[in-house]
């Protein structure tokens, strides 16, 4: 085998060299040594992107759990953001909507392997509205121009072609200290005392990082048809489109935003507000004044708020985003009794009538139920919703097996706006209550029918001379034992369009109304009776007793004083009363199952991206927040 060797000739004589096999050996060694050396720096390198990543992410989500709860904590109204059914405006939808009915309240783009339009996914609980309190700005200048106000709106309404919409103005200046050439920025924000909702609303979502479909994000890329899965592939190199969470105050009115034909309705649910095409009053696209609106939370960048299912061929089967907004279950909640007892009103053991959840606020899918206790036969009664009718449904227990039927028609009462009479159809009736669901309380406490089922006026009216005359005839068999007295007509079974067999009167709710008992210039004409309790046995001029369970009303027992039975002009005197009833019993037990807007659970999975593998580091926070502010 013939060696080469390599001579060196200098100014001094040839020099021997290396060989070709030398120099390949050093080569070696020295891509060896390199490899040694250079190998853990470049895992360290790729070890410190990982960890950027992972403390981006973790930065990321405290930031925006402290935001959204801070700001949920003070809200005054929360929309239910759970999915209904809708069909969504025409105008301005994009490529691959079909126009049929979608799932709401948010919808997102993905881009499908092989096709030209994208497919709409439903993201559920990605999407969570709030009216903040009304803010104030004030200014704290010390040279503040005398006789002017220091306090001054943060958002204004303006009058736009005949109609009004409100503009945001973030941290706007005093106008009076800029006018007067003053220090302007010396300003803080102050909620309006007392409290009062805002013109605008906050909006958290989960959308697209590039909100403009159909177009290429940059000259090489294809157009833009939605999310790409990023896993597998480097975030700095090809299209990314990650799914990111959005901040944006707006006021559903603004023009700017959404079509005119769309009614307020909506665009409160509107599923394709962020990806709205068509030219807004201000020359620029619906879908840009959004992007234009609204601020990332978080970095962006390298941020992916979503994970999917693929199929073998790599088709997206579903989609699940990692931010979501719950409203917040409560289960076998046992409500509160406004009160114990009811010692006021003469009547100790009354029950109370009206009860009170722990949280209100509550979204429409909640269930009550009352349980009546001390039964022979175990019986109770429970809410059910029958699309927009609500009901109550009487449960019995017979043998081993339930017997179901309707009991109370709830929207029924709140459309004619009193309880129908005990009819020969049906059973008598056993129990009714109406729900209050933004405060989270049950009301026993109902309207009787009153005379001809009229919509107002007296729930009964006697007539004067016709006690009188039933009392003259007691007292002339038995005058130790006379009483004059009348039957409510919600007790009367002779009086078949009132009469309510299970009711009885809300104690302190009946106002009676006689004539004047007392001899003057009054006399005859009508006057409030006043209430003395049942003990002691004998009201005098212009008052009453009443019992609250059987619905007798017990007037003066004196024979010499009688009810007037006619005024000055000669028309006959009458007896009116009015009053409220209710069903329930003191042993009744009340709970509930519902959803509550009052309490928010957030989710925060902040997903970051490794720049070169395109490998997520999700962290994950929650948090329940208590909307205080929320009226009950």
């Amino acid at each position: 085998m013939m060696k080469t060797r390599v001579n060196i000739i200098c100014a001094g004589g040839t020099h021997r060299g290396f060989t070709m096999m030398e120099l390949l050996v050093v080569m070696a060694v020295s891509a060896i040594l390199m490899t040694l050396v250079l190998g853990p720096v470049v895992q360290t390198f790729q070890l410190t992107r990982q960890a950027q990543a992972m403390v981006d992410a973790q930065d990321a989500a405290r930031m925006g759990l402290l935001s959204i709860s801070r700001e949920l904590g003070q809200a005054m109204s929360v929309q239910d953001n759970t999915q209904v059914n809708m069909v969504p405006a025409q105008e301005g939808l994009p490529d691959g909507v079909l126009a049929n009915r979608t799932e709401t309240p948010i919808m997102l783009p993905v881009n499908q392997p092989g096709s030209n339009t994208p497919h709409w996914f439903v993201l559920p609980y990605a999407l969570i509205d709030f009216v903040l309190p009304k803010i104030y700005m004030h200014c704290n200048n010390s040279s503040h121009p005398g006789g002017q106000p220091r306090d001054f709106p943060r958002d204004i309404r303006i009058s736009d072609g005949g109609g009004e919409r409100t503009e945001l103005r973030g941290w706007p200046d005093c106008p009076y200290c800029r006018n007067a050439g003053e220090k302007a920025d010396i300003v803080e924000a102050r909620p309006k005392l007392p409290l009062e909702p805002s013109t605008t609303r906050v909006r958290y979502f989960l959308a697209l990082r590039f909100n403009h479909l159909g177009v290429a994000l940059d000259e090489e890329d294809p157009p833009n048809l939605g999310w790409v899965s990023p896993p597998g592939r480097k975030t700095l190199a090809g299209p990314e489109n990650g799914v990111v969470l959005y901040r944006a105050e707006y006021s559903p009115h603004d023009p700017n935003l959404f079509p005119d034909g769309m009614s307020i309705e909506e665009r409160l649910v509107d599923p394709y507000f962020f990806y709205r095409t068509g030219a807004a009053p201000n020359g620029k696209e619906y879908h840009e004044n959004w992007k234009n609106l609204a601020r990332i939370v978080g970095i962006g960048k390298y941020e992916d708020l979503l994970t999917a299912e693929l199929s073998p061929d790599n088709t997206i089967r579903s989609v699940s985003p990692t931010v979501s907004f719950h409203t917040s279950s409560v289960e076998n909640d046992t409500f509160n009794p406004a009160y114990s007892s009811d010692a006021k009103h003469d009547y100790p053991n009354a029950p109370a009538t009206v009860f009170t959840s722990t949280h209100g606020y509550w979204t429409p899918d909640y269930r009550v139920d009352v349980m009546r206790m001390g039964q022979p036969v175990k019986v109770d009664f429970y809410t059910v919703l029958d699309g927009n009718t609500e009901l109550i449904v009487r449960r019995v227990q017979e043998h081993n097996d339930f017997v179901e039927t309707d009991e109370f028609a709830i929207s029924e009462y709140h459309r004619i706006g009193y309880v129908l009479p005990d009819s020969s159809r049906r059973n008598p009736l056993e129990m009714a209550f109406t729900i209050n669901a933004d405060k989270g309380s049950v009301n026993f406490t109902l309207q009787p029918p009153r005379i001809g089922q009229a919509p107002s006026g007296p729930v009964g009216i006697d007539d004067a001379k016709e006690i009188n005359d039933d009392f003259r005839t007691q007292y002339a068999s038995d005058r130790g034992g006379a009483i004059r007295w009348s039957l409510l007509p919600t007790f009367n079974p002779n009086i078949a369009d009132q009469y309510l067999r299970n009711a009885r009167i809300v104690p302190g709710s009946e106002s009676i109304v006689g004539p004047d008992m007392t001899l003057g210039e009054n006399y005859a004409r009508p006057t409030r009776y006043e209430r003395v309790p049942l003990s002691l046995g004998n009201p005098g001029l212009n008052q009453y007793m009443i019992d609250y369970d059987t619905g007798r009303l017990f007037f003066s027992r004196d024979p010499s004083f009688d009810i007037p039975e006619a005024d000055s002009g000669g028309n006959r005197c009458k007896i009116q009363a009015n009053y409220l009833i209710y069903f329930n019993r003191q042993d009744d037990v009340v709970r509930g199952d519902y959803l509550t807007k009052s309490l928010i659970t957030v989710k925060i999975g902040m997903r970051m991206l490794e720049p070169e593998t395109g490998k997520p580091f999700p962290v994950d926070l929650t948090d329940k927040v208590k909307v205080r502010n929320a009226l009950r």
